[in-house]
């Protein structure tokens, strides 16, 4: 799953797969920022295919490589 770069033909949102911040992958976004682990918990907007991660300086936008 991780590796698959298909379009699912929806954006998947995930976590249980922990990262340092949240990471939009094109066909998939991991929102597992490793709160379970002394990371921050991170929050994010989704607009259709657009999403943003919210942050103390305000809405951010979270783009897949080469966006």
């Amino acid at each position: 799953f991780l590796d698959d770069a298909r379009d699912h033909g929806a954006l998947v949102v995930h976590g249980h797969t922990a990262i340092n911040t949240p990471t939009h992958y094109g066909n998939r976004l991991n929102i597992d920022s490793s709160a379970g682990y002394g990371g921050p918990v991170s929050a994010v907007v989704i607009e259709g295919r657009e999403v943003f991660l919210l942050t103390a300086a305000g809405r951010e936008p979270l783009l897949p490589p080469g966006k």
